[in-house]
C-alpha cells in the first residue's frame, strides 16, 4: 500500500508565514514614525535656531542704538571681568532699548556680550601715502578708543550650539 502524501493547496497561509508578515509591517510603520518624530524635531530645532539668529540681530542693533545715544564704554584695566554685566545695564537704562529683549521672553534666550575687541595700532587708510596696519585686539589698554569689537552670543536651553556674532561700534566724536 503506497501512502499519497495529499498536497496542500495555496490557498492557506501558515503561522510562519503570518508572523514575517507582522514583524515586516512593524518595522515599516515603526521606521516611519520615527522619521516623522525626527522631521517634528529638526524643524523645531530650525524655528528655534532662526529665532536665536534674529534675537542675535535685535542684539547688534540695539548696541549700535546704545552707542549712538551717547553710551560708551572706554577700554578697562586688565582683566576685564564686568563687560557684560555693565553692558546689560546700559542697554535696560536707555530708553530706546529698553525694552528690546521682551521680544524673545517667551523664547527662554540667554544674550551676553562675551567679550570686547579694542581697535589697536593705526587707522586702517593711508597717512602721509603709507598705511598704518591696525586690527581689533582682545587686549586691554587700547590706544584708539574710537572703535570696539563685541563679541555676543545667543543661547536656549535645548539648543546645544549658541549662535555667536559680532558688531563693530563706533563712538560718535
Amino acid at each position: 500500500m503506497t501512502h499519497r502524501v495529499r498536497s496542500r493547496g495555496q490557498g492557506g497561509v501558515t503561522l510562519i508565514e503570518m508572523l514575517i508578515v507582522v514583524s515586516i509591517l512593524s518595522v515599516a510603520i515603526i521606521t516611519f514614525a520615527y522619521g516623522l518624530q525626527t522631521s517634528t524635531t529638526a524643524t523645531a530645532d530650525a524655528q528655534a535656531r532662526q529665532r536665536m539668529h534674529l534675537a542675535l540681530e535685535s542684539f547688534r542693533s540695539n548696541l549700535s542704538t546704545l552707542v549712538t545715544d551717547g553710551y560708551w564704554r572706554p577700554p578697562p584695566a586688565c582683566p576685564d571681568t564686568t563687560v557684560d554685566a555693565q553692558i546689560q545695564a546700559a542697554l535696560e537704562n536707555d530708553p530706546e532699548t529698553a525694552n528690546w529683549k521682551a521680544a524673545y521672553a517667551a523664547d527662554n534666550l540667554t544674550f551676553r556680550v562675551t567679550a570686547v575687541n579694542y581697535w589697536k595700532g593705526g587707522p586702517a587708510f593711508p597717512v602721509n601715502g603709507v598705511i598704518q596696519p591696525g586690527s581689533f585686539s582682545g587686549t586691554c589698554g587700547a590706544q584708539d578708543q574710537f572703535a570696539q569689537e563685541l563679541l555676543l552670543q545667543v543661547t536656549q536651553p535645548t539648543i546645544t550650539k549658541p549662535v555667536t556674532g559680532s558688531v563693530v561700534v563706533r563712538k560718535a566724536r
